[in-house]
């Protein structure tokens, strides 16, 4: 609701009857006025429209985005759930790789206070790679896109676009006692610690994802 908040903006899949979620973190950098909603409905609908595209692309035709919701850290009334039904943008005649299967990307942000993050993503067919290395040229330029989209900002207005939401990177509040931490998203501006993101890179490699395996 002002700059300087932290908003977490969770991203809902559902692939072969399983619900996948990505989860980003995004901080205010310019006031703006929302129109016909609170400034959590603005994130959530732009995001759909300027992000997920980038995503979906690459995703199979039976991978449906099923929700987004962005939700401002430090503020309960600032909250948004955006239903979708958006089909991913690739071919089923190719054979799929496993739910688990994922493409890694590794954040480098600008606060060295603050650990690096990682996003996994879905929706791998068999064809992009080759014994584990994806391969495919035309799926690395799509990675490459998405790269872009995650070391920018998910913008506010139509004819001169502002750069309100940054994604970043937050660091979560520590309690307990080791060996058993506890860790949560900070809940006011003064537990806001974060590190904007400047590179998002692209890993050739595929990784798997444990919560996604069957029985996790």
């Amino acid at each position: 609701m002002a700059v300087g908040d932290l908003y977490e903006l969770t991203l809902t899949q559902d692939w072969r009857s399983r619900e996948i979620a990505n989860v980003f973190t995004l901080h205010q950098e310019l006031a703006f006025i929302p129109v016909g909603g609170n400034p959590a409905s603005v994130l959530a609908t732009n995001f759909a429209i300027q992000v997920l595209p980038a995503i979906s692309a690459w995703q199979p035709a039976d991978l449906v985005t099923i929700r987004i919701r962005a939700r401002n850290l430090f503020s309960l009334s600032d909250d948004f759930t955006l239903e979708l039904a958006t089909v991913g943008g690739a071919s089923l005649a190719t054979q799929s790789l496993p739910i688990f299967s994922a493409v890694n990307f590794s954040f480098t942000g600008d606060n060295p206070a603050v650990k690096n993050g990682s996003k996994r993503f879905a929706g791998l067919s068999e064809d992009i790679q080759d014994d584990g290395v994806i391969t495919n040229a035309t799926f690395i330029s799509q990675m490459n896109v998405l790269a872009d989209k995650m070391e920018g900002y998910v913008e506010v207005g139509i004819l001169l676009p502002d750069k309100v939401f940054k994604f970043v990177v937050v660091k979560r509040i520590r309690s307990g006692i080791a060996p058993n931490y506890t860790y949560r998203m900070p809940a006011t501006s003064a537990e806001g610690v974060f590190s904007a993101i400047v590179v998002a890179a692209f890993r050739a490699l595929i990784t798997s994802q444990v919560s996604r395996k069957l029985g996790s």
